[in-house]
Parts: structure tokens; C-alpha cells; sequence
């Protein structure tokens, strides 16, 4: 449940996204920054998100991720920090009312759109 998962990321010290293929946004990463984890991230793993390493999370490639994790839990007040830029970061651009306002601009732009015979589908309706 969302419940169980919540309180599972407000008890952990770190997120890890150790991705190396798919497709997609990784919405994973997405969730442990809008919970306020700290987050170590492959690059892979952060792609289509505009996240900055060392600001928002820490990227690392595989053969680092370790070190990686090693330097979240050795420096918690560093991690901190990131992990409250990251969860402004998600709020500011994966909060559903952001998300709910980009889609009706969509819909609204698509609306007015001519379509063939020069009329608009609102003028249809």
C-alpha cells in the first residue's frame, strides 16, 4: 500500500536507482525525491529528469555507485541537503497539480487547432 511505502522511504537513510537499461522516466527516482531521500542515481537511471548531481541526488555510474552510497551515509548533512533540493525539485515540476496544469494546456492548445475543412474543434462542438 502507499501507506507502508511512505513510511519504508521516511525510515531509510538512502534511495538507490542503480539502473542500467530500460525506457522511460524513471519513476522510481521520481518518488524517493518527492519523498525526501537522499538519492544515488546511475546517470541511466536519472534520464529525462533535470536533476544535478551533487545538488539533487549523487550520480554515479555502476563502478562507483558503492563509493557512492558510502559518501550519502558519511556525510548525512550533506545528504540532507540534497535530499530537501531534490523533493523541491519533484514538487516543483511532478506534483500532480503541476502535472494537472501542463495537461489541460495541451488539451486547450490541441482544442484550438484548426482541423481540415477550417474549422476548429471547438467551433465543432
Amino acid at each position: 500500500s502507499a501507506r507502508i511505502k511512505a513510511k519504508l522511504l521516511a525510515a531509510a537513510d538512502v534511495a538507490l536507482n542503480p539502473m542500467r537499461t530500460g525506457s522511460g522516466t524513471n519513476l522510481k527516482l521520481i518518488e524517493y525525491l518527492t519523498a525526501g531521500v537522499p538519492v544515488v542515481s546511475t546517470p541511466f537511471g536519472a534520464r529525462g529528469v533535470d536533476v544535478v548531481d551533487g545538488e539533487h541526488l549523487l550520480l554515479a555510474p555502476p563502478e562507483r555507485f558503492a563509493a557512492a552510497v558510502r559518501a550519502v551515509l558519511a556525510d548525512p548533512a550533506a545528504a540532507a541537503r540534497r535530499a530537501e533540493a531534490g523533493r523541491a525539485l519533484a514538487a516543483a515540476g511532478f506534483d500532480w497539480s503541476v502535472l494537472g496544469d501542463r495537461l489541460a494546456e495541451v488539451v486547450a492548445a490541441h482544442a484550438r487547432r484548426p482541423v481540415p475543412g477550417g474549422r476548429s474543434a471547438l467551433a465543432r462542438q
